[in-house]
């Protein structure tokens, strides 16, 4: 049931649908896009896994707003 709501209720899948049938972008600029992406995410992971951890500090950094 879980499996069935994920491929029906997937955001991403039925975009590619939509944009496919309705003809605005080929199956090639999507494959495209999906490379670019791809590789966007690889060179963030190689940068946050190449970082020194942060200090325990910065847990609570930026969490909570101060008054406005």
């Amino acid at each position: 049931e879980v499996a069935a709501l994920r491929r029906d209720r997937d955001c991403i899948g039925r975009f590619r649908e939509r944009v496919l049938g309705a003809g605005l972008l080929a199956a090639a600029e999507l494959a495209a896009a999906d490379a670019e992406i791809a590789a966007a995410v690889d060179a963030a992971f190689s940068v946050a896994a190449a970082a020194a951890p942060p200090e325990p500090a910065a847990l609570l950094r930026d969490v909570y707003a101060g008054r406005l």
